[in-house]
């Protein structure tokens, strides 16, 4: 009946029909903002597994008239972004090679 996401300050659930706009900001990582007609906002990033099928779900249940006028070209030029991945193992190596360095000398 609505999307929900938990975060850092709770959880935030908003039903279909109070979805009064949808912005999708694409770049490095891509974003979809959601904001109700009561003010309340979700914010969901592409790090989760499923985004391209809560791009789809978003436009089949939103009213039409919240979704920006190229939805449809969103949905099929959208990629998967890699970057936080990448960023995450390459510090994870970075800190693997300092503690290593350290234990050597």
């Amino acid at each position: 009946d609505g999307i929900g996401v938990k975060g850092i300050f709770g959880k935030v659930k908003v039903k279909w029909e109070d979805i009064s706009s949808v912005t999708v900001s694409k770049g490095r990582k891509n974003f979809i903002f959601l904001t109700s007609k009561d003010r309340k906002s979700i914010i969901i990033d592409d790090t989760l597994k499923d985004f391209e099928l809560i791009l789809r779900t978003i436009g089949e249940k939103v009213d039409k008239s919240a979704l920006p006028e190229d939805w449809n070209d969103i949905i099929k030029s959208y990629k998967r972004s890699y970057f936080s991945t990448i960023l995450i193992y390459i510090a994870g190596f970075l800190l693997l090679f300092v503690i290593l360095k350290s234990f050597i000398g």
